[in-house]
């Protein structure tokens, strides 16, 4: 891993546990939205730094069997996620997901997945019991 991948890694666990605690600190407040838009509002994380700064990496690294992953079409997709434990899906099949609860749901290459799927939609999927946090990189 390169340094600037390191950094980049860095900038985003630290984006992800601020989004966290902002997301407990709101829970009191759960009560006035719906869980699609408490998610929306306080459960996102969105960030692109450019090509080849990490993001996959970052991905493969930090999910666990308690996490989904979303990504654009097959291609590479064992490649690239062979080794984790998370859900996959793609930007076509992710609704084959939706019974089940996950504490954060990865979006890879975002820009990419919203131009196939509805952002707003995957939220509303995925937002269930106000904890899961969604991180749409690239």
């Amino acid at each position: 891993m390169t340094s600037t991948q390191s950094d980049f890694h860095h900038s985003l666990d630290r984006l992800i546990a601020t989004n966290r605690k902002k997301q407990r600190e709101q829970f009191q407040y759960r009560n006035i939205y719906s869980p699609t838009d408490f998610a929306r509002a306080f459960c996102t994380v969105s960030c692109d730094a450019g090509r080849m700064t990490g993001k996959t990496e970052f991905i493969r690294r930090n999910s666990t069997d308690r996490d989904a992953i979303i990504t654009l079409n097959e291609d590479g997709l064992s490649a690239k996620f062979a080794d984790c434990r998370a859900k996959i899906a793609t930007a076509r099949t992710f609704h084959r997901l939706a019974m089940q609860a996950f504490l954060t749901v990865y979006v890879d290459d975002a820009s990419y997945v919203f131009q196939v799927a509805d952002r707003d939609e995957l939220i509303a999927l995925f937002a269930k019991g106000y904890k899961t946090t969604f991180v749409f990189l690239g």
